[in-house]
């Protein structure tokens, strides 16, 4: 029985290899990032009817920095976030 996200799984497994087996630079455009700060942490989760139990949902989320948005109030600048069920190694790359 397939699932709805494989061809997505398969996609990003693709992805990951191009960039770290084989050295491909994801297109940028030009864009240079002087600083580049990233946060991850996980939460466990039950799962309903699979062999485990419980699994990691691991998340991240990656930004320049923040910028002024109101008076004494910030948002993120260039955020990117990132989530999924794998390993750390994985996760991390």
């Amino acid at each position: 029985m397939s699932r709805v996200v494989d061809g997505y799984i398969d996609e990003e497994a693709k992805e990951v290899a191009e960039v770290f087996e084989e050295g491909v630079i994801p297109e940028s455009e030009g864009y240079i990032v002087p600083y580049l700060l990233v946060e991850g942490d996980g939460t466990r989760i039950a799962l309903q009817r699979e062999e485990e139990r419980r699994a990691e949902v691991k998340i991240g989320i990656a930004y320049e920095g923040w910028q002024l948005v109101g008076k004494d109030r910030y948002a993120l600048k260039g955020k990117t976030t990132y989530a999924g069920v794998m390993s750390s190694q994985q996760f991390w790359g």
